[in-house]
């Protein structure tokens, strides 16, 4: 180099500006999972903001299929809603079961894409009879699907309600506290106990609010100044026996699934005090087995409970309790059956009172 770029380069503040530089890009530590997690988080959604469209195309495909199904929802969030805006069913077999394909997936939104359609999956749908689908199977795909897409929902329709004057549509999604509790498998009586979670806990309940174009709404001020439509009288039917009778039916259902998870809980305190006798009568025994071995001037054996469990672990090692999981469920599911008996027997006795005012006129 020249002397004047040895000049430069020596220059006090040039180093003094290639030090800071050699500070700004060196690479720093990888930053750890908890903190990708506060960096990305994002509020779960309030509320679903769902398409006229979408919705007619949920009840249209449990409606005409007698067991039940499911599919994908697509959208997209903004701000504090999240807006659905497409849908399309599962692939079922021939024999009536789902066929979970991911290339099927694949290509159904490959198609959408084509035609301009949001192509993001923010949940699921499935039909359900009476709240009967709060199980397993919804635990373990909705906990995937807000594993992969944490705003993601599950929205459920029921025929036989929408059948008495409901919509039959909710929209679900698991609370963090029990996301949390299921990464940690903690659904120990104690742990619940600690931390005060009961079944109202496991869903966080999102209200679903119907969108409509300003197409679909001229189309339904059309047909509503059309005369030759004949009015609907279902809605004042005074009858709900069917619908009251399936609910106690399934209530019943729920009771006796209760009592057998009871049971085994019961079963597995019989054999934690039963272990514990067992374990009082080694240690005495032990306890005695040393007294004979240091007035013989022999090394005590150990009575340590660590020890002791290695040594005998039939004895010392306590039985794995029983999850708490299926009672949640199963207390959630006599909840919403409870729910529906005094919503639908209160809308029965306004009925007949309203009726019974008629007639007093």
């Amino acid at each position: 180099p020249t002397p004047e770029c040895r000049f430069f380069f020596s220059h006090p503040m040039y180093l003094d500006k290639l030090r800071a530089a050699s500070k700004q890009t060196a690479p720093s530590a990888p930053p750890t999972p908890e903190e990708i997690e506060e960096k990305f988080y994002k509020e779960p959604p309030t509320k679903v903001v769902l398409d006229t469209m979408v919705a007619l195309k949920i009840v249209q495909h449990c409606r005409q299929n007698l067991v039940p199904v499911s599919g994908q929802l697509l959208g997209l969030e903004i701000g504090a809603a999240l807006h659905i805006t497409d849908c399309f069913p599962l692939l079922r077999s021939e024999e009536g079961e789902e066929v979970l394909s991911d290339k099927y997936a694949e290509e159904m939104l490959k198609s959408l894409r084509e035609v301009n359609v949001d192509t993001n999956t923010i949940g699921w749908y499935q039909s359900t009879f009476l709240g009967i689908h709060v199980k397993q199977f919804l635990i373990d795909v909705q906990s995937a699907y807000q594993q992969e897409t944490p705003e993601s929902v599950v929205i459920t329709y029921d025929p036989l309600m929408a059948s008495h004057g409901s919509i039959g549509l909710k929209a679900f999604r698991l609370s963090d506290e029990f996301l949390k509790l299921r990464k940690a498998n903690t659904f120990t009586k104690e742990k619940l106990a600690e931390i005060n979670f009961t079944f109202d806990d496991i869903f966080e309940e999102l209200p679903i609010v119907l969108s409509k174009s300003v197409l679909a709404e001229g189309f339904m001020s059309s047909l509503g100044l059309q005369n030759h439509i004949q009015d609907q009288y279902e809605h004042f039917e005074l009858s709900t026996h069917d619908f009251m009778q399936k609910n106690l039916e399934a209530l019943s259902y729920c009771f006796v699934d209760l009592q057998k998870e009871q049971i085994n809980h019961a079963a597995w305190h019989r054999n934690v005090l039963k272990q514990e006798q067992l374990q009082q009568q080694f240690i005495q025994k032990r306890k005695a087995q040393n007294a004979t071995r240091v007035a013989a001037g022999e090394t005590p054996l150990p009575e340590d409970i660590k020890d002791l469990e290695i040594e005998n672990p039939t004895i010392f090692r306590k039985p794995a309790e029983p999850s708490q999981l299926e009672s949640l469920l199963i207390g959630h599911r006599i909840h919403t059956h409870c729910d529906q008996v005094i919503q639908f027997a209160g809308k029965s006795l306004t009925k007949q009172y309203t009726v019974k005012g008629l007639g007093e006129i």
